[in-house]
């Protein structure tokens, strides 16, 4: 096993920015590490820059300044800074970016804790050029919790763009130097990087707080509204994409596909609005549409390492800490081959450890993400780190038939399936078993019918037909379930789902803000077009749902909670 870092060299990359250089210098040794190197590599800055560096050096002997005769270009003086670093473990500085107090021990500590780990990233900030606070960067990218490997890096950096940034990141420095350093000839270095780091198949750690203030000002912007109407945005991502959708990386984007080729459309886009970037996706078209076949071409054999006919389960518990450790149990009881667990713990306290514990056959990865996070970004949070071909959800209160995953996993090995959706029975919390009704298909798009327990999904739906939509309010997870089922072909599993505890879930929800509800209800039709027998059927819907909730307000008891319960889930439509 790997000894953690017990030293860091800072590489500070400058030119010409005389204004933030100081900054950069100090807030690096402020950094609370014991053995720290700091270098400054000056690429030939023609204004006062060189000699803030010099002053700074002669003042603190963990300073090494360096100073090019003349530019070299910003890949080349990152190379030129790993080669000077004396550490095994380096981090990047831009001299307009400034690393926050206790960054880089907050990074070491990662690394101590998960030493098999290859590379620890973090969040960031945005700061004007008078480093006042603009936002926090919550990149679509983001896990919105820490982890510790078992994330598709290469797959996702390639579907949601660089999430990771140089100066959040503790490098080695002995693998930048094997694999070539930054690639020469990009400005998309950084992705560039990451994504052959990760082809590698390298396990990364994200540690949940912002580590570094990337500085936005109007040199920094100018220079990348230049990159993007040049063209040279759109340049890098094909050669990017050239470089690394390969035979050899096929089982690392396979079911990725639809994904990856939206980011490559919205590159296409960026061009698209500016005319020196139309005339040069003129002349790349031909490379597109290479890339585009190449990327969705069949393979005549699976890659050893493919993960067909495996399914992860997302637990998606709840401040029940014991509701929560018996959901994972009735998963650990399936003992199924294969099968990977992502448990997403939103508690009031941090119960991943306990909840581990529980899990340990299966090797779960584990997510706190706290009782404030909704259950939108729990679910997208989840999905980042499945690798298996197949998807589906549990939560507290849900019991499963022994074999449910062994059935799912039968039904699987055809590669016509792609969804499969169970029946659901419904139990009033003290009752006997009673069954509900099961989905009827023709009510797609008029309410929302679908349990997340219901569905098990292909992942690469989660690519093709979009994530869960914050954007539905309550209605976000059955619409994301709708969304699912109307896209795929669809084949309903005999043994049902039995729900233990009729808990009132989306009942609770609509009571607490009915003319929310409503309000997603519409969006929810909206969003899906039906016939004009079933337009009918939707105003009938909307109508008992009015009805339901004003009866469930004014009664407020258990009988009139359920019925509601009922009506939201559209049965007896």
């Amino acid at each position: 096993m790997r000894q953690p870092p017990d030293g860091v060299s800072i590489v500070i990359t400058s030119y010409n920015y005389e204004a933030f250089i100081g900054r950069a210098i100090e807030s690096a040794a402020s950094q609370d590490v014991a053995k720290l190197d700091i270098v400054v590599v000056d690429n030939a800055s023609t204004d006062g820059s060189w000699g803030i560096i010099e002053r700074a050096a002669e003042r603190d002997a963990r300073i090494r300044a360096f100073r090019h005769n003349s530019n070299i270009g910003m890949i080349a003086n990152h190379n030129s800074g790993t080669e000077r670093a004396k550490h095994e473990h380096v981090l990047f500085l831009s001299a307009d970016d400034y690393l926050l107090p206790g960054h880089v021990a907050r990074l070491l500590a990662a690394h101590a804790k998960h030493p098999e780990i290859d590379y620890v990233y973090s969040s960031h900030i945005r700061v004007d050029e008078q480093q006042r606070f603009l936002n926090y960067c919550n990149h679509p990218g983001f896990v919105q919790a820490e982890y510790a490997g078992g994330r598709n890096e290469f797959a996702d950096l390639l579907t949601y763009d660089c999430y990771m940034c140089l100066a959040t990141t503790l490098f080695s420095r002995d693998n930048l130097l094997s694999t070539g350093g930054f690639r020469e000839g990009l400005v998309a270095g950084d992705l560039d990087l990451y994504v052959r780091l990760a082809a590698t198949e390298a396990q990364f750690a994200f540690v949940n707080a912002p580590g570094v203030a990337i500085g936005l000002h109007p040199g920094e912007r100018s220079g990348e509204e230049r990159y993007v109407a040049t063209g040279k945005q759109l340049l890098d991502h094909l050669d990017i994409m050239e470089q690394h959708v390969t035979a050899e990386n096929r089982h690392l984007y396979r079911g990725r596909e639809h994904g990856i080729a939206r980011l490559l459309q919205a590159k296409i886009g960026n061009a698209r609005r500016y005319p020196q970037g139309l005339d040069v996706l003129e002349g790349v078209q031909a490379r597109i549409q290479a890339i585009t076949d190449r990327l969705f071409s069949p393979t005549s054999s699976a890659h050893p390492n493919d993960p067909a006919a495996a399914i992860s389960v997302i637990v998606l518990g709840s401040s029940d800490v014991e509701a929560t450790m018996d959901a994972i149990k009735m998963v650990v009881q399936q003992k199924q081959e294969g099968l990977e667990v992502v448990i997403v713990d939103r508690g009031s306290f941090d119960a991943t450890a306990f909840l581990d514990d529980r899990a340990r056959p299966f090797r779960a990865k584990l997510l706190h993400l706290g009782d404030g996070v909704s259950e939108t970004a729990a679910i997208s949070s989840g999905m980042r780190l499945t690798n298996a071909d197949v998807v589906t959800y549990v939560r507290p209160g849900i019991r499963w038939a022994p074999d449910h995953i062994a059935n799912l996993t039968a039904i699987f090995a055809s590669p016509k399936v792609e969804t499969v959706l169970s029946p659901v029975q419904l139990v009033p919390a003290g009752r006997s078993t009673e069954p509900g009704a099961a989905v009827n298909l023709i009510d797609l798009g008029i309410a929302d019918i679908i349990p997340l327990e219901a569905l098990a999904h292909r992942r690469s739906l989660f690519d093709r037909l979009g994530e869960v939509d914050a954007r539905f309010g309550q209605l976000s997870e059955g619409e994301f379930a709708t969304r699912i089922v109307a896209g795929s072909q669809t084949l309903s599993q005999p043994v049902p789902i039995v729900a233990a505890e009729f808990d009132l879930r989306r009942s609770a929800s609509a009571l607490r803000d009915p003319h929310g509800y409503v309000a997603a209800l519409h969006s929810f039709h909206s969003a899906y077009d039906v016939p004009a027998e079933a337009r009918e059927r939707r105003e009938r819907h909307v109508e008992r749902i009015t009805l339901a909730l004003n009866t469930a307000l004014a009664a407020r008891t258990p009988a009139n909670q359920e019925q509601l319960e009922l009506a939201l889930r559209g049965y007896a439509t």
